[in-house]
């Protein structure tokens, strides 16, 4: 056994990481081996496979067995079922707190193997790891049948002296001779490559292998328990002992953190037989020609297949002191109670996704409820994710503080003390940049972050708000033919920005307002020609005829009812308003997608989609990329707001809106040939390519030659349909049918819809089938679901429908009246609205950003708005239906207030 310096050993490890990566990579992009092969070799997938969730209910004998037995006394009879259902609730549970344990970075970074991060597509591979539970519960579930647990001790002393000879006798050997059959040429391209598919190794990797695989697996798991049964020595302790120690010890090989101390070793050597470290195995998973073993490495060392690196890279990495420094970090923090479920060492699944209330956090919030007290108590700022873009590293730390208590007078001082110590710590460790997320950069917290840059003027690190970028994105997202826009928030930093922007465009924007002298203040600060573009407005009902709403600042039901049809909402406030208008569109919070060369990304940040962040993340990403050495914090530079912009494209940073080309995805398709070419005659191709997310309906070639007699409007109009405003895959099409409500879609947005033409009627006639048809009275449901063709997760999703929906849209001619119902000159009135022309025509030399509102329940991205923008008016229509409406969308905007206190991470 040679022995090697820690250097040697590194660049060794490394060289054999990317020759192993490159090897698993071709095997899974090779069309013979991950596809023909998948689809060929038999027992490579799972029986139940295509059932999604639906698999679970393989559960359901025992659980119905189990509630029979007790509903008639009966235990004795049921017990093996109960004992099925907790023994296999036990092993997932394992699993899952192994899971947690190997997340937590704050806890064992040092240690980390591997110290990339798991990204989406292992997570998604790895999704149904739960698999070979579910196998082994039926293979139990037979056995009872002949052998009931119930007719088994509790105990026996003699069964576990048994089980451990068969164990190590009988099942270690036979695994490791079996796991040297699947790393043979045939059988490692047709089944084993799946587990080493895994790039960094998880818990969740343990169960990742195909259906031969975890058969052999029964066998032997099996050998011991059986065996001991049938020698006569069973117990149920041995049944839960034995395989919970199975789970264990597999959970602890993959975990990616070394948890054994060199020194055990060193004072036992014999040890070194007997263990199977995370270490040990992990440099099976880097060379795939060592470490073959279950658990006992003795058995490689028989038979001559020990990595020579084995255990002094064991002990390099059980010693390790320090990683890596970051290179930038973005200091967040908790949002609510519930969303705090939302991280990768709670449930790893549920935080590569997009942020959602589910049913099944309710249980854990009073235990959260506890967990955030005791952080607040005595937690200090912690390492949350991380991931690396152009080989620095990127971290994510949260400051131990939920989204209320910046709300709260006397947690402010500890508040701004948390902030502080994360930013003298990240100058002591030399990291780069430091960007304050959310409410850490509040106005009336800490002046946008010129309280730490004014009182530690020698600091090397950056202080970076990140909203330049933030007003760039909102600003971008509004169309250039935009002459008039309306402002809500119109003086929190943010607002100030986008009001002198646009106000140096031209384009006239309505600030609603009700402090003139602060109105006064940002209009003095524009040029003396462009002041006359910003307009003080004090009732909502001052743009009853503006089509782009720009909101910062919480909007009630009631107060959008003001908007007229087809308006889209802009957003930097949050919470965000509830979708209540149907007839209107919403935008999401600003933020941009990361360059496509991003790696070890793994969670979504609270409700951005997949490899999306917010601006103010990606405004300091920019501010690092760019090398910039002053700080942004503060007020706004509106000079800056282009410079920033053209700073994020130029570094690969897309904003969602330019996140996807229609033309060139439907260019793959050749059946739609004709529907892209529609797409692009008519100009709804860049429509579509103008939104955050949106579903399209396509159809082929041959069923859309009905539409080749009708006028480019018509056409246009009939498409319009086929876009709906938001995003839906197969799964959530299906859930929308079952609870029957109407889809908005493109046409209704336009203003030429009459009655219900704008809306899709979506139904589930049967398991198997979607229908769409126009939510018109008296319209047939002749469109079906053909399949979904492609889909960028919650940005775009295409999907096959058999025909156009009949009665979809308006005639041409029926539009014509709509259409000229609202002629442009109709915003005249607002102009009334606006008595501000006498402010003072010199320019103020410093910009004077509006303090927040400490008592406001919601809070703009940047900071809280100004207590004075609070008018509101009544609707011009009370109509019974009206009220209703309004009344129903009130108490919703309660509900979400109250779960959604705070701002976005």
């Amino acid at each position: 056994m040679y022995v090697y310096n820690k250097a040697s050993i590194a660049l060794r490890l490394e060289r054999s990481a990317i020759k192993i990566k490159k090897k698993t990579e071709k095997m899974a992009s090779e069309k013979d081996c991950s596809v023909s092969c998948r689809n060929e070799a038999s027992l490579f997938s799972w029986p139940w496979e295509n059932l999604g969730t639906l698999k679970y209910l393989v559960y359901a004998p025992l659980v119905a067995n189990a509630l029979y037995a007790i509903y008639r006394g009966e235990i004795k009879n049921g017990a093996w079922c109960l004992h099925i259902l907790i023994l296999f609730g036990a092993r997932a549970l394992v699993h899952q707190l192994w899971g947690t344990y190997s997340s937590m970075l704050f806890l064992n970074r040092n240690r980390r193997i591997d110290q990339k991060g798991l990204e989406f597509k292992q997570i998604d591979a790895e999704w149904h790891w739960d698999n070979f539970l579910m196998l082994q519960m039926i293979a139990a579930s037979l056995l009872c049948l002949r052998l009931p647990l119930s007719d088994f001790p509790i105990f026996n002393s003699r069964g576990f002296l048994w089980c451990l000879i068969l164990h190590i006798g009988i099942s270690e050997p036979l695994y490791y001779w079996l796991h040297r059959l699947l790393h043979s040429p045939a059988f490692f391209q047709h089944y084993h490559w799946l587990h080493h598919s895994s790039r960094v190794l998880h818990p969740f990797t343990a169960g990742h292998a195909t259906f031969l695989e975890h058969l052999l697996l029964c066998v032997v798991v099996g050998i011991p328990t059986l065996g001991t049964i049938y020698i006569g020595y069973g117990s149920i302790s041995l049944m839960y002992g034995y395989l919970l120690a199975f789970d264990f010890l597999q959970c602890l090989a993959h975990c990616n953190v070394e948890v054994f101390t060199s020194n055990l070793f060193d004072n036992f050597p014999l040890l070194k037989h007997l263990i199977r470290t995370p270490t040990y195995h992990s440099l099976h998973h880097t060379d795939m020609v060592t470490n073959f073993c279950l658990f006992m490495p003795f058995y490689d060392n028989l038979w001559k297949t020990t990595n020579a690196q084995s255990w002094e890279l064991q002990r390099e990495i059980s010693s390790r002191k320090k990683s890596r420094v970051a290179d930038f970090v973005f200091l967040a923090h908790v949002v609510d109670v519930i969303s705090a479920l939302h991280s990768p060492f709670v449930f790893r699944s549920f935080s590569s996704m997009p942020f959602t209330i589910k049913p099944f956090l309710f249980p854990m919030w009073p235990f959260t409820y506890l967990v955030m007290l005791v952080m607040w108590a005595k937690a200090k700022t912690f390492l949350f994710s991380l991931y690396y873009l152009r080989g620095k590293l990127h971290e994510t730390w949260i400051v131990p503080r939920f989204g209320f208590q910046y709300f709260l007078p006397f947690a402010t001082k500890g508040i701004n003390n948390q902030i502080e110590d994360a930013i003298l710590k990240a100058d002591r460790l030399g990291v780069k940049v430091i960007s304050l997320a959310a409410l850490n950069k509040n106005e009336s917290l800490n002046g946008g972050g010129t309280l730490f840059t004014t009182k530690h003027p020698n600091l090397r690190v950056r202080v970076v708000h990140g909203n330049t970028l933030t007003a760039a994105v909102i600003l971008h997202e509004i169309p250039n033919d935009a002459d008039e826009v309306f402002l809500t928030g119109a003086t929190s930093k943010l607002g100030r920005a986008i009001a002198l922007y646009l106000a140096r465009r031209k384009v006239k924007v309505l600030m609603l307002t009700l402090s003139t002298d602060r109105f006064n203040k940002i209009q003095k600060e524009a040029p003396i020609d462009c002041q006359k573009h910003l307009v003080q407005v004090t009732k909502y009902q001052a743009a009853q005829h503006c089509k782009t709403w720009i909101i910062g600042k919480w909007t009630t039901p009631r107060e959008q009812y003001w908007a007229p049809s087809g308006t889209h909402f802009h957003q930097f406030v949050v919470p965000p308003i509830i979708p209540f208008r149907r007839g209107c569109t919403y935008g999401k919070l600003a933020a941009m997608r990361l360059p496509d060369d991003v790696e070890g990304l793994g969670s979504c940040e609270y409700t951005m989609g997949r490899g999306v962040v917010h601006a103010c993340h990606a405004g300091g990403v920019v501010h690092f990329l760019e090398g910039w050495k002053h700080h942004e914090v503060g007020a706004i530079n509106v000079d800056q707001i282009d410079i920033v912009w053209e700073a994020a494209l130029r570094h690969g940073l897309k904003p969602l809106s330019n996140g996807f080309d229609i033309t060139q995805i439907l260019n793959q398709y050749p059946d739609f040939s004709n529907f892209n070419s529609y797409l692009t005659q008519t100009n709804l191709a860049s429509a579509i390519n103008s939104r955050n997310t949106i579903t399209v309906l396509v159809v082929d070639n041959a069923n859309l030659a009905s539409l080749s007699s009708k006028s480019p409007e018509a056409i246009k109009n009939i498409l319009s349909v086929h876009i709906i405003l938001d995003y839906y895959d197969v799964a959530k099409l299906q859930q929308l049918a079952a609870t029957s409500p109407l889809p908005t879609t493109l046409f209704q947005s336009t203003g030429l819809a009459l009655g219900q033409q704008g809306f899709l009627n979506v139904t589930h006639p049967s398991a198997a089938s979607v229908t769409f048809g126009s939510a018109m009275p008296g319209s047939t449901q002749s469109s079906t679901l053909v399949k979904s063709v492609t889909s960028e997760p919650y940005s775009i999703s295409i999907l096959q429908i058999s025909t156009p929906p009949t009665k979809a849209a308006a005639p041409t001619k029926a539009a014509a009246p709509t259409k000229a119902a609202a002629p442009t000159k109709a915003a005249a009135p607002t102009k009334a609205a606006a008595p501000t022309k006498a402010a003072a025509p010199t320019v103020a030399a410093t910009p004077s950003a509006a303090p927040g509102s400490a008592s406001s329940p919601a809070a703009s991205a940047d900071d809280t708005p100004a207590s004075d923008e609070t008018a509101s008016s009544e609707p011009a229509s009370k109509g019974a239906a009206a009220a209703l409406e309004i009344g129903v969308a009130v108490v919703c905007t309660m509900a979400l207030s109250t779960l959604h206190l705070a701002s976005t991470i």
